[in-house]
């Protein structure tokens, strides 16, 4: 297995990346840790930390350091047989990685070392897909928290955030600049190389321009941008200490980075899968960027503007506020790099959840008579074991604005038991097999930590919703079972967003129906509401059955163009709804306007009392 592979689809993803880099820093400070840091070498620190864990000797090291302290039983398997690699690498290499996979899968583990999440052997292996690597970082993360004090050769330092400022050395203030400057050369000549790349791509014709605008959107506007920003760096270095405003720098390129990285942000994880099918075609290239290396060159920009905030937390720190009269404009400056991020991270976050819904259509192959058209903007996806009338499955669910989909992959006999990448993760066919539609949910319940067979601690989100009419229970529910507490909360607060949109929907009607009281005095508020509702006679007069009324409201929000042999929705009746309106408002007494008022009543009160087929799991 090459030290060297790089997963064309994620491994550079902003997010593993600071995770691992946060990791990396962490690893030298603990005792006997460096022999096996010494083993691998990496710029990036995603690969570095694959190479890494994948020594299997390395993650028994440290299961044995908190097994000390805790009464487990050690592996043991710790020790580096430069021989037995050497015969057979892979057969050593799996032999300590299936070790610590079952150590963490035991019950003992999973109660006395909560957080770990448990991989196998082949999640970790397999380079085409950096799922094992995510749970390989948060297993190890946790594992340091229980690591016991006196295993680290340095304390450990604490947040930048956290720390009080300090006077650090001349010579640390100096690293600090130099690195900042350096790098951004190294950077401003990677996009020349990138810009030089696209060029060759173009004239030999590899991809069309619509394709190039993906893998390199905008790198000429990029270019400059950055060319500009470096002259602003240099010029502030050449200047006597105490005239030095870098802060001033950032704060004036605040609007030129939003405008020259958001289509790195939106457009690079699909510029990334496009480089992986065509990297056959892109060796006759390997002059000006090897293939292997392409992936990397294309998410330089993205990784580049993360680094930023870091950097200037690191000048911060080191300076007196007192000494640096620019101080509070640095901070200003570090601040406005950081807006900066949030916004591209959200920018990038609603582009995705675009496409994955785009390419959420064509993945299911019968919508039970739904229509995605209607289903709103894609709130949340990810994957779940989510149980329902005590038995669990995994499902991809999907929120949305109006529904919740719960669905399952589509797996042939021929791709059964493969682990699949990123890029076929996201396309593979699914099956609908559940949805709630989001009217009717009533509540999201983030209950205790509990256990499953698939993960040792989970949290479990309880989802309720009004069931059908007719069933003997007041309402329904199932689990979504969250791997991590921050998942579990963020799934809650969008539903609960939901929850009190409809709940502010439903107050408004007793507010209309306040106001139609004092202008129709001889109805109290709770008469006119009871007439409205009346699921035996519309509000002139005339009887229709709720199914009839109820459709027509759900035709008009949810289901137009639908399927009418559908089952997912009520019929509506043709015949009634051709039959003209009996009464006018001279026989009720009344003035067109408050007719108004009373029809637009009579819509609410149905809307509130729509009931939608019940969810199947």
């Amino acid at each position: 297995m090459a030290s060297t592979s790089q997963n064309g689809t994620s491994m550079n993803d902003p997010a593993l990346r600071a995770k691992c880099t946060r990791l990396r820093a962490i690893l030298p400070q603990i005792r006997g840790f460096n022999r096996y840091l010494a083993l691998v070498s990496n710029a990036n620190p995603a690969i570095e930390l694959w190479d890494l864990f994948s020594l299997g000797v390395s993650l028994c090291y440290l299961f044995d350091l908190v097994a000390e302290g805790r009464g487990l039983s050690k592996i043991n398997q710790s020790e580096y047989d430069a021989e037995m690699l050497a015969e057979n690498p892979e057969r050593a290499k799996k032999h300590a990685i299936a070790l610590f996979a079952m150590q963490i899968r035991s019950d003992v583990a999973a109660r006395e070392i909560p957080g770990c999440e448990p991989f196998t052997v082949n999640e970790l292996w397999d380079r085409d897909s950096t799922q094992g690597l995510n749970k390989a970082v948060q297993t190890v993360s946790t594992l340091i928290k229980h690591l016991p004090a006196d295993v680290f050769d340095v304390p450990r330092r604490p947040s930048v955030m956290s720390t009080p400022l300090v006077r650090y050395p001349e010579s640390h203030r100096i690293n600090v600049l130099r690195e900042l400057v350096e790098t951004e050369r190294k950077y401003n000549s990677d996009l020349e190389v990138l810009q030089k790349y696209l060029v060759a791509v173009a004239d030999c014709n590899l991809m069309d321009m619509e394709t190039i605008s993906l893998v390199f959107p905008n790198i000429d506007q990029l270019v400059e941008f950055q060319a500009q920003f470096l002259r602003a760096l240099e010029g502030t270095m050449e200047q006597p200490w105490p005239e030095q405003r870098w802060g001033q720098a950032f704060l004036q390129a605040e609007e030129g980075f939003l405008a020259s990285y958001t289509s790195w942000f939106t457009n690079y994880t699909r510029g990334l899968d496009i480089l992986v099918i065509k990297k056959p075609y892109l060796a006759g290239l390997d002059h000006i960027i090897s293939s292997h290396e392409a992936s990397a060159y294309v998410v330089r920009p993205v990784s580049r503007a993360c680094k930023y905030p870091l950097l200037l937390d690191s000048l911060i720190k080191c300076l007196d506020p007192a000494q640096y009269p620019y101080f509070d404009e640095l901070k200003a400056g570090r601040e406005a790099m950081k807006r900066v991020m949030d916004e591209l991270h959200a920018r990038q976050m609603i582009a995705e959840k675009q496409e994955t819904a785009n390419l959420l259509r064509g993945r299911v192959a019968d919508w039970k008579g739904c229509n995605p058209e209607h289903f709103g903007a894609l709130l949340l996806d990810d994957v779940f074991i989510v149980t329902k009338s005590n038995v669990d499955r995994e499902y991809h669910v999907f929120l949305f604005e109006k529904i919740l989909l719960c669905c399952k992959e589509v797996v042939n006999r021929s791709n059964a038991g493969h682990t699949y990448s990123a890029a076929r993760q996201r396309t593979s066919p699914l099956t609908l097999k559940g949805r709630i539609f989001m009217n009717v949910v009533t509540a999201a319940d983030l209950g205790p930590e509990d256990s499953t067979r698939v993960y040792p601690v989970a949290y479990p989100l309880t989802v309720r919703w009004k069931p059908d009419e007719g069933t003997q229970s007041d309402a329904e529910s199932l689990v979504l079972r969250c791997r991590t507490e921050d998942q579990a909360q963020r799934w809650k607060e969008k539903i609960a967003e939901k929850c009190k949109y409809r709940s502010e929907r439903v107050d408004g009607i007793v507010d209309v129906g306040a106001e139609l009281s004092a202008r129709v005095p001889s109805l109290g508020p709770r008469k006119t509401l009871q007439r409205c509702a009346s699921s035996g006679r519309s509000f002139h007069g005339q009887e229709r059955s709720r199914s009839d009324a109820d459709a027509r409201v759900t035709r008009s929000l949810l289901t137009s163009n639908h399927d009418h042999r559908s089952r997912s929705c009520v019929r509506p009746s043709r015949a009634r709804a051709r039959r003209p309106v009996n009464g006018s408002a001279h026989s009720l007494g009344l003035t067109s306007s408050k007719v108004e008022v009373h029809v637009d009543l009579q819509l609410l009160v149905l809307s509130r009392r729509l009931v939608y087929r019940r969810v199947r799991l």
